[in-house]
C-alpha cells in the first residue's frame, strides 16, 4: 500500500516560487524556493546531465551531485522537514510513500527531477520501490477523472515508427521484439503490432486510418521517433505523404487518439503512451531534453490516457532494451500488474544495476494521471457472462446522478474518494497561491508589478472553478454512498441490474461454501440493497418484490453461471450449490 506525498510549485513571484506539500496523515507544508537552472553549481550539472554519455565512476558521482542539488532547492527546508516526517509515518505502517511533482512553471517541470537523491539517506527516489516517483497531472478540470480500467491479457501494444533519415527504424523495432521476447512475453502477455519501417512513411492520416479500421483497440502505443520544441510546444516527428517531414503538436496527436481512449468506441481503450523521442541526439543542454515532451505528455493525457512514459535523454541500444524488458514485464505481471508507477520504478531499478555510472536510470518520465498509479485491472482474467435482458424498468438514482456514477466513481480500490481528495488538495493549493498573491501586492503596494494583479486574478478564477468542480464530485460521491455500490462492481451492471459472472462472484463471495438461491438474494440486500431492487424490478417486474420471489425468478440465471466451467461452483442435492475447491 501507498501513500501520497505531493509537492506543488506555483509559478514565478519575483524570484521565488511558492510551493505547497501535501501528505493527508499529516497535513501540509508550504515554502517559498529560489530555483535557478542558470545558477552554478547546477548550470554545470545540467549540462553534463544533457551530454554525457558512457558510464563511469565520475558520472556516478555527477549524478548523486546533480540529485543532492535537486534534492536541496526542493526539499532543502519546510518541504523536507515534511517529507522525512511523511516517511517516518509511511514505514511506521509498513506502507511505500510515492512521491507525486506538479508544476505550473515550464522552467520547474524542464527540470530533470528522476535524479532527485536524499545524500544523508543514500534515497535515489526514482529507482527506490518505496518512493516510487512521478510527475504529477491531477487537476481535475483539465484532465477529467481518472479510472482503471478492465484489462485481459496479452496486451496489446501499437508501435508507431515514423521513417526518418537520422533514426535507425528497423533497429528500433528490433530493439523492443528483442526486449519482450528474452522475458517471454510476447505472446500470452503482449501482442506487438508494429506500424512503420524503413520503407513505410508514416503519416499522421496513414495512423489515423489504422486505428479507424482496427475495430479492437490497442492498451498500449509506443512511439519511436523524434520530438523538437517550436514556440514552447512539443512535436512529434511523423512522415508527409511524400515521405518527408510532418511535425504534430502534442494537441493534435492527443485529439486524434481521443477517440481511442474511450471504452464506447473500443473494446481495448488506449490507456498508455510510451514516447521515445529524443531533441536529434544529446546536443540539446538549452531544453534539458524533456522540453519537447512537456507539451505533448500532458495533451495526450487531457485528451484520455491515464499515463504517459517519455525519455528525456538520448537512451543507449542496450538500455533501451533493458527498460523495456523491466517495464513491460512489471506491468503485465508480478505483484506490479497494471501498476505504472511500480512498472517505471523497477526498469528504473535495473537501469541503475545494469549501468552504473550513467544516466540511463533518469531518462523515462512518468507523467501520471491515475491517482494511485493503476492504470490496468489485471488481477484476474474476465469470463464473458451469458447475456441478460437489456432493460431496467426501475431505478433507486435520478438521472443527473446516474450520470455522476457513470462519469466519475473509479473502478479501483481507491474509489471516488480518492478523486475527491485530489480535488481538496487542488483547492487548497489554489487558496495558498491567492493568498500569497494577496499578500505580495498588498506588502509592496504601488511598487508591485502589473503581473502580480493579473496573476492574482487568474488564482481566484481557478478558485471558482476548481469549487465548482469539487461540488460535483462530492455530489457524485454521495451518490455513490447512498446507492451502497460495492467497491468490486461496475457502475454498469449496477444501472442495468445485470447478473454478470463479476456481479455474482462479488454475492456469492460471502457465502458458505453450500447454499440456495435465497441465499443469494439475502447476501445481495446486504451487500447492494439498491442493486437489489433493480434486480427485483428487472427479473421479477415489482422493486418490492419479496426474497423469495427475486429467488424464482434469477434461478434460471444462476443455474445458468453454475453450469459455466472454470466459475468455481457445482449443482449439490436439494436445488443447492456449492464451490468448488481445489
Amino acid at each position: 500500500m501507498y501513500h501520497n506525498f505531493d509537492v506543488t510549485v506555483g509559478q514565478l513571484v519575483g524570484d521565488v516560487y511558492p510551493a505547497l506539500a501535501v501528505y493527508a496523515p499529516l497535513g501540509t507544508a508550504s515554502d517559498q524556493l529560489a530555483i535557478n537552472p542558470k545558477a552554478q553549481p547546477l548550470a554545470d550539472l545540467l549540462a553534463w546531465a544533457s551530454t554525457s554519455v558512457g558510464p563511469s565512476a565520475a558520472n556516478l558521482s555527477q549524478a548523486e551531485d546533480l540529485g543532492d542539488a535537486l534534492y536541496r532547492l526542493l526539499l532543502g527546508g519546510r518541504l523536507g522537514d515534511h517529507l522525512r516526517s511523511a516517511l517516518r509515518h509511511a514505514e511506521d505502517y509498513g506502507h511505500g510513500l510515492r512521491l507525486r511533482l506538479a508544476a505550473d512553471d515550464l522552467t520547474i517541470l524542464s527540470l530533470p527531477w528522476e535524479f532527485l537523491f536524499d545524500r544523508s539517506r543514500g534515497l535515489l527516489f526514482a529507482t527506490d520501490e518505496a518512493t516510487p516517483l512521478a510527475r504529477y497531472l491531477s487537476d481535475y478540470a483539465t484532465f477529467g477523472a481518472t479510472r482503471s480500467l478492465a484489462a485481459s491479457l496479452p496486451l496489446r501494444l501499437l508501435m508507431v515508427v515514423p521513417a526518418v533519415a537520422d533514426l535507425d527504424v528497423a533497429a528500433e523495432i528490433a530493439r523492443v521484439r528483442e526486449a519482450l521476447n528474452r522475458e517471454g512475453l510476447l505472446g500470452d502477455l503482449v501482442e506487438l503490432t508494429v506500424l512503420g519501417g524503413p520503407e513505410e512513411p508514416i503519416s499522421l492520416q496513414r495512423l489515423s486510418d489504422f486505428l479507424q479500421d482496427d475495430e479492437q483497440g490497442f492498451d498500449i502505443l509506443h512511439f519511436s521517433g523524434h520530438g523538437d520544441t517550436e514556440g514552447g510546444r512539443g512535436h512529434l516527428r511523423f512522415n508527409d505523404d511524400r515521405g518527408g517531414d510532418q511535425w504534430v503538436d502534442g494537441g493534435t496527436f492527443g485529439r486524434l487518439l481521443k477517440r481511442y481512449t474511450q471504452p464506447q468506441h473500443r473494446p481495448r481503450p488506449l490507456r498508455l503512451a510510451v514516447l521515445n523521442a529524443c531533441e536529434g541526439g544529446v546536443s540539446a543542454p538549452k531544453a534539458y531534453g524533456v522540453r519537447s515532451l512537456l507539451g505533448v505528455a500532458p495533451a495526450l493525457i487531457q485528451n484520455g490516457l491515464a499515463a504517459v512514459v517519455a525519455m528525456q535523454y538520448e537512451i543507449l541500444d542496450d538500455a533501451a532494451i533493458a527498460f523495456a524488458r523491466a517495464f513491460y514485464r512489471a506491468l503485465t505481471r508480478d505483484t506490479t500488474a497494471g501498476q505504472v508507477d511500480l512498472a517505471v520504478t523497477s526498469a528504473r531499478r535495473a537501469l541503475a544495476t545494469q549501468f552504473p555510472g550513467h544516466r540511463s536510470f533518469a531518462t523515462p518520465v512518468l507523467f501520471l494521471h491515475a491517482a494511485d498509479g493503476r492504470i490496468f485491472d489485471l488481477a484476474q482474467q474476465r469470463t464473458p457472462g451469458i447475456a441478460a435482458a437489456p432493460t431496467p424498468p426501475a431505478a433507486d438514482l435520478a438521472p443527473a446522478e446516474e450520470e455522476l456514477l457513470r462519469a466519475y466513481r473509479h473502478q479501483t480500490p481507491a474509489g471516488i474518494e480518492e478523486t475527491v481528495a485530489s480535488q481538496r488538495k487542488q483547492l487548497a493549493q489554489a487558496r495558498f497561491h491567492r493568498d500569497y498573491l494577496r499578500q505580495q501586492i498588498q506588502e509592496q503596494g504601488s511598487l508591485a508589478p502589473p503581473g502580480l494583479a493579473a496573476a492574482l486574478r487568474r488564482a481566484e478564477e481557478d478558485i471558482v472553478r476548481l469549487e465548482e468542480s469539487l461540488e460535483q464530485l462530492e455530489q457524485a460521491q454521495e451518490a455513490v454512498e447512498t446507492a451502497q455500490i460495492p467497491p468490486q462492481m461496475t457502475i454498469s451492471d449496477y444501472l442495468a441490474a445485470r447478473l454478470s459472472n463479476e456481479a455474482l462472484q462479488i454475492l456469492l463471495a460471502p457465502l458458505p461454501d453450500e447454499f440456495n438461491t435465497l441465499d443469494v438474494v439475502q447476501s445481495m440486500r446486504r451487500l447492494a440493497p439498491g442493486f437489489a431492487r433493480r434486480v427485483a424490478a428487472k427479473f421479477a417486474g415489482n422493486p418490492e418484490a419479496s426474497d423469495e420471489q427475486i429467488a424464482a425468478a434469477i434461478a434460471g440465471r444462476l443455474g445458468q453461471f453454475v453450469a459455466q466451467p472454470g466459475n468455481g461452483y457445482r449443482r449439490a442435492p436439494g436445488g443447492r450449490f456449492r464451490r468448488v475447491r481445489f
